[in-house]
């Protein structure tokens, strides 16, 4: 044999003989084995990736003759020139390696000579290349008939992945024919890599990371994997990288020696991996979405001033994440890194960047207010405050904003209480200003101010302010006058205040929004107005009759319905017609304005009001009962749905404004002294009037009313809900009750549009209810018990003076921890509600623990097992201890002991077990979960819940 020495790069056991890739070795003795280029491979793991041809004769050959004559098998080259390698005087046989074979260094060749003496040339011919290289020149080949030879010199060769090679043998001796016996050839593997170099990001990254490199395979069936060395040094799995060359080899654990060394790898740092924090620049680190921005993101940037060789600036959701996000990006918290495509490495340090939503704020628009009067007003929906992090805190001043053009001064000391802010108005009229900064809720660096200008136009105060209160012109028969009067509601009864006297009768009176004063049309055909003069309360506007305005039969006197739009004074005549005169109060000139859509010729209203929500006039029609609405510029009119047939005549009529922006409607039925108030919910019950206020007025005849239709009319109101369960405890599974008990306390004001809330919650199924109204109170849900309603309870009740509603609900019990239900109820904003914490109710109810009662009846019997303290147990009789104890499976009896149970963990409960040691009804307790269990014959459990199983 013949070795082409290769030795691994360092000191590592190699392997002393190479693997037999393959070749044509002749088993002696048994000729009729087929020569097979790879049958004989003594490294069968090899076989995946090396095809082998036939033994073919070289152009130079006459003929390739193989013998097999008992123990004899070799090759014959005939027509080969003697005593020379004559060109083509060779036989071969091709080999081709896959593309993912590993790298087979040609070292060994093996021949015997078995009939005489030759000399023997190897060479390998690259086909691709179409180049022969000689790796063993002109070795004799000199051994006795039937003897092997090994060749000791020649040049190693590496057979490269994805190729095919033709293996030639030459020979010469003194004659024409030359017999050459077993040929083989022998290699070592060595690996391939993608690349000579590897970035590492850290120092954790483990040897194993270099097999990326690695193209052809890490290991082979026959005991041969490929192992990392750095230098001498062994790097066995678990090893970490650091920088430094590191080589492969293959292993082979059956020799426990290694085989050639592959290429160097050449590992370093990553210039990310150790570099600084990304610097952006300003070193900036918060963002801001500026405000409006649709949709809400913002680019980051993607450079940084700072940048390593090699690294680019990525954006990451966390420290120590390596997936980039990309920009645009929405409002929250993200993270800058370097990053190394070279080996995906990422800096350890990082830039925290905070991308914050632009705090937005609305400056207010100028309110006017009077002079001297105390203002409170909520800048939340004013100033709208949008982004940053909510909640909003709010702080008033006389500095730091920008005076409005024409401000004679500031408010002084404005106080704020939340978003409320107070102030006392100057005596003196003009255009003041006050500051309000509004901060959000982040801490610094990220919080957020913004400061507003908040104009307020001071103004004398009026007449009659637009404020909570509504009038009513009553004609005084004793006197022949007409008397304006204040009404206000109160928690015990309504006040009437007197406002002014007129010394002619009046009606028609109506409250103008544009200089906040009243009108009305007198017997005369005269404009009057209403003013607070001690010595002239009522006085003419003008000095003569309203042009344009016709008299009636009884001489001005019929016009008693009025009402205000854009500083106009709009009035009817009494009884059915269809005409409506918009009166001019700057001119004194009246304009009729035809009605259209009447039913019967006309209406026939007692009074009408101006709605800014509704916009349009609102008066109740004394034909059709119903409430109409009325377009003040075509003179449209539509009538409600519902017929209130219980209203005599509704000689007032007020609009008022929610403070949620919601149109209110009242009237005063003089006939019965019954203020009510009009539901304008769409539907069939639109218009319907609900009773809001019944007291005792004094006689009123020939009335007329007016407010402010841009202002609230509130009512004091005491409501309260109370829920109650029908047990405090519960079984699961089983029904549970609840009453929702919802009542209004004020003696005369009623209240439409309760909302009643019950949202039940989880643990309850099959939920049904129903509702059992006093006289008088109105429920949207089912009053009926044999076809309740199902689900939450969201109702909209009205309940009288001293009313209520009862909800019983019924519903089956599916959980096992404490449930609390709770109710709640609602006002409409006309309302108020001073006693605001009996609006909401809770209940909770717990599972019951179950104890069945001892038997007291039937066949007792001895207690057979007990534990005493007191040194009594007796044989065996009725009256012994613990027999004497009777009904029960165990007695325990002790005055200062108690009964101690095994305290285990729960692994030791496991083993239990595991060991078959576990019995039916076992018990300890498991400090491991803190819990009694009992053994139920699969597994020890806790024991939480007693129940009543029978």
């Amino acid at each position: 044999m013949t070795l082409f020495l290769s030795s691994p790069l360092h000191a590592q056991t190699q392997c002393a003989t190479s693997a037999w890739l393959g070749g044509y070795y002749g088993p002696e003795g048994n000729c009729s084995t087929a020569y097979d280029g790879s049958a004989n491979l003594t490294e069968a793991g090899f076989r995946n990736y090396l095809t082998f041809g036939t033994m073919t004769a070289g152009p130079g050959l006459t003929s390739l003759a193989r013998t097999c004559a008992n123990t004899n098998n070799y090759f014959t080259l005939n027509g080969t020139t003697a005593a020379t390698f004559g060109t083509g005087d060779y036989m071969y046989f091709n080999l081709t390696l896959s593309a993912n074979s590993p790298v087979f260094r040609l070292n060994q060749i093996y021949v015997t000579q078995i009939v005489g003496s030759f000399n023997l040339r190897v060479a390998v011919y690259d086909v691709a290349a179409n180049s022969e290289t000689i790796v063993l020149n002109n070795s004799t080949v000199n051994v006795g008939n039937g003897s092997r030879a090994e060749i000791t010199a020649g040049t190693p060769y590496d057979l490269q992945p994805g190729k095919t090679y033709q293996i030639r043998f030459y020979g010469y001796n003194s004659s024409t024919s030359v017999a050459i016996d077993n040929p083989a050839i022998f290699a070592m593997p060595i690996a391939t890599l993608s690349s000579n170099t590897y970035t590492i990001c850290s120092s954790t990254t483990p040897v194993t990371t270099l097999n990326s490199l690695v193209t052809s395979p890490l290991t082979f069936t026959n005991n041969i994997s490929l192992r990392w060395f750095k230098g001498s040094t062994y790097q066995a799995a678990g090893s970490t990288l650091s920088p430094g060359t590191y080589t492969p080899y293959y292993y082979n654990s059956a020799s426990n020696c290694y085989y050639a060394a592959g290429p160097a790898v050449t590992v370093s740092n990553s210039p990310v991996y150790s570099a600084a924090a990304p610097i952006l620049t300003g070193n900036q680190t918060v963002f801001q979405v500026a405000c409006g921005a649709n949709p809400a993101t913002i680019t980051l940037p993607s450079t940084a001033t700072n940048a390593p060789t090699g690294g680019t600036l990525v954006w990451v959701s966390s420290p120590t994440s390596t997936t980039p996000i990309s920009s645009p990006v929405s409002a929250g918290t993200y993270y800058a890194r370097f990053r190394n495509a070279a080996g995906d490495c990422y800096s350890t340090a990082y830039t925290t960047v905070n991308v914050i939503n632009e705090l937005c704020v609305t400056p207010p628009s100028a309110i006017t207010v009077y002079t001297g009067s105390s203002v409170s007003r909520d800048l939340a929906a004013a100033i709208n405050p949008k982004g940053g992090t909510p909640s909003y805190t709010y702080t008033a001043a006389t500095t730091g904003c920008t005076a409005p053009t024409g401000a004679v001064g500031t408010i002084s000391n404005p106080t704020m209480a939340g978003s409320l802010v107070s102030y006392t108005a100057p005596s003196t009229p003009g255009l003041y200003y006050y500051c309000v900064t509004v901060c959000d809720a982040a801490a610094s660096p990220l919080r957020q101010c913004k400061t507003v200008t908040v104009p307020v136009n001071v103004v004398n105060t009026p007449v009659f302010p637009c404020v909570n209160s509504a009038y009513i012109s009553r004609f005084d028969s004793v006197n022949n006058n007409t008397r304006i009067v204040k009404l206000d509601y109160t928690p015990t009864g309504v006040t009437l205040t007197l406002i002014g006297t007129s010394p002619v009768h009046l009606n028609s009176i109506a409250y103008n929004t544009v200089d906040s004063k009243m009108y009305g049309v007198d017997t005369r055909g005269y404009l009057m107005v209403v003013n607070n003069s001690a010595t002239n309360t009522i006085t003419d506007v003008n000095s003569s009759p309203i042009t344009g305005l016709p008299a009636t039969s009884t001489n001005y006197w019929d016009y008693n319905v009025g009402g205000f739009y854009n500083g106009d004074l709009y009035v009817q005549a009494v009884n059915t017609n269809s005409t409506l005169y918009r009166i001019n109060i700057s001119t004194n000139t009246a304009t009729a304005v035809t009605l259209s859509g009447t039913v019967g010729g006309g209406l026939d209203l007692g009074d009408m009001t101006y709605s800014p929500v509704l916009n349009a006039f609102v008066g109740f029609d004394n034909n059709t009962k119903k409430m109409v609405t009325i377009n003040p510029t075509t003179g449209a009119v539509n009538y409600a749905a519902f017929v209130n047939s219980v209203i005599g005549e509704m000689g007032a009529v007020f609009s008022a404004v929610g403070a949620d922006n919601t149109a209110y409607i009242y009237g005063l039925d003089g006939t019965t002294n019954i203020f009510y108030q009009f539901d304008l919910t769409a539907g069939p019950n639109y218009g319907r009037a609900f009773q809001v206020y019944d007291d005792t007025f004094p006689a009123i005849t020939e009335y007329d009313g007016a407010h402010c239709p841009t202002s609230s009319l509130t009512f004091p109101v005491d409501l309260s809900v109370t829920k109650t369960a029908g047990s405090s405890t519960y079984v699961q599974g089983q029904t549970v009750t609840f009453t929702v008990t919802v009542e209004n306390h004020h003696p005369l004001i009623a209240v439409n549009n309760v909302a009643v809330t019950d949202n039940i919650p989880v643990g309850l199924s099959n939920v049904t209810f129903y509702a059992v109204p006093t006289p008088g109170a109105i429920t949207s849900v089912s009053t009926n018990s044999t076809s309740p309603s199902s689900g939450n309870i969201a109702d909209k009740a009205y309940i009288p003076p001293g009313g209520k509603i009862v909800y019983h609900i019924t519903a089956t019990a599916t959980s096992s921890q404490p449930i609390t239900n709770t109710a709640s109820i609602a006002i409409p904003s006309n309302f108020t509600d001073a006693n605001i914490n009996t609006n909401i109710s809770s209940v909770t109810i717990t599972a019951a623990v179950c104890y069945k009662p001892a038997e007291v009846s039937g066949v007792s019997y001895e207690t057979m097992h007990g534990i005493t303290a007191f040194k009594r147990a007796g044989a065996f009789a009725p009256n012994n201890w613990p027999m004497v104890r009777r009904g029960a499976y165990t007695a325990l009896e002790a005055k200062t002991k108690g009964f101690v149970v095994n305290r285990l963990t729960t692994a030791q409960l496991n083993k239990i077990v595991s060991d078959g040691k576990a019995v039916e009804g076992m018990a300890a307790y498991d400090v491991t979960v803190n819990c009694f269990k009992i053994y139920d014959g699969t597994a020890f459990k806790c024991y939480t819940k007693p129940s009543c199983d029978q």
